[in-house]
């Protein structure tokens, strides 16, 4: 199965060949989803000395994570009608 389109600038411009292998009988903890959140927690569990699976449907960052911006900031979940009155302009 092929990757979502479109696909990101950082895929373009750094391909990433996988090796596909067969699953392991058992592992100490499956992580579904190589997205940002899905590789963090495996090699926090590989760190930890977890026997760690980490299986995604296509490839690291091919979903969301890939696509977006990646902007982490500090601040309100507030919709923006909203803030303004709270934190001011």
């Amino acid at each position: 199965m092929n990757a979502p389109e479109p696909r990101s600038y950082w895929h373009l411009t750094f391909p990433i060949t996988l090796e596909t292998q067969p699953l392991p009988e058992s592992a100490d903890l499956v992580v579904v989803g190589a997205g940002v959140l899905g590789v963090n927690a495996a090699y926090a569990g590989a760190r930890a000395g977890a026997r760690v699976v980490l299986i995604d449907q296509f490839g690291p960052a091919e979903g969301a994570t890939g696509r977006n911006g990646g902007f982490l900031t500090e601040g309100t979940a507030l919709g923006y009608a909203r803030t303004p009155a709270l934190l001011g302009h």
